[in-house]
């Protein structure tokens, strides 16, 4: 593989992640279920009359698959942010923190939810069902915060040096602060940041991926073998 193919992949794993976390989650259904509002007899109801099924575990591990791409994407959004920014910059840093901060919180939230859906079938006590669901749901809105960051991150950069088309970084900066609204809205507001930063995500995976040239054609570890050279 050349480091021009590794660089399409990391600039397309963003693209990936959207389209996998949207079929998992919303087309298969496997985050689907009552919100943090609900009380906690319907959603005890519900575990016990929807329980897991095959196409719910696709499902789930579709965003598995998702989460890692996202990761992958951070990297290399860290990357293009560095090389844009100079090597002392510390917002392409607290891009990557805020990104792999984010999917960790994601990973850790998921056996919470997980648990639930296995004991669905034996019932659960209410108050216990609805405490793993909402452990997944509030730690999966604790990431907005984090994903905020990472997008104001970026959009300062892109903004000021102009390394993202100029629409996609006022997205950031207008998504960053409705990402921050949800976390203080919970479930009463629209998730409206959140769509807007999926497709930020998937905007700037494109735009990185057109942009990968020639110059990175480099087999991956053949660095080492070029010939030295006054």
């Amino acid at each position: 593989m050349t480091s021009r193919s590794a660089s399409r992949l990391g600039a397309a794993a963003g693209l990936a992640y959207v389209m996998l976390v949207l079929l998992g989650n919303d087309v298969l259904g496997a985050g689907s279920g009552p919100d943090f509002t609900a009380p906690a007899t319907k959603v005890a109801a519900h575990l016990a009359a929807n329980p897991p099924t095959t196409v719910t575990y696709i499902g789930g591990f579709l965003e598995l698959i998702g989460l890692l791409c996202f990761v992958v994407f951070v990297a290399k959004l860290f990357c293009v942010v560095r090389r844009a920014e100079g090597g002392d910059g510390f917002l392409a840093v607290t891009a990557l923190s805020a990104g792999l901060l984010s999917a960790a919180i994601k990973f850790t939230s998921g056996p919470a939810a997980l648990e639930a859906f296995n004991r669905a079938r034996e019932g659960l006590d209410p108050q216990l069902a609805a405490a793993l669901l909402d452990m997944n749901g509030f730690a999966f809105l604790l990431t907005f915060a984090l994903d905020a960051l990472m997008l104001a991150a970026v959009a300062v950069v892109s903004l000021r040096t102009g390394l993202l088309p100029r629409w996609q970084g006022i997205l950031a900066a207008i998504a960053a602060p409705l990402l921050l609204l949800n976390v203080a809205g919970a479930a009463t507001v629209p998730p409206l940041g959140m769509l807007l930063a999926l497709l930020w995500m998937a905007a700037v995976s494109v735009t990185l991926v057109r942009r990968v040239g020639p110059s990175d054609a480099v087999p991956v570890g053949a660095h080492g073998a070029r010939p030295a050279t006054s």
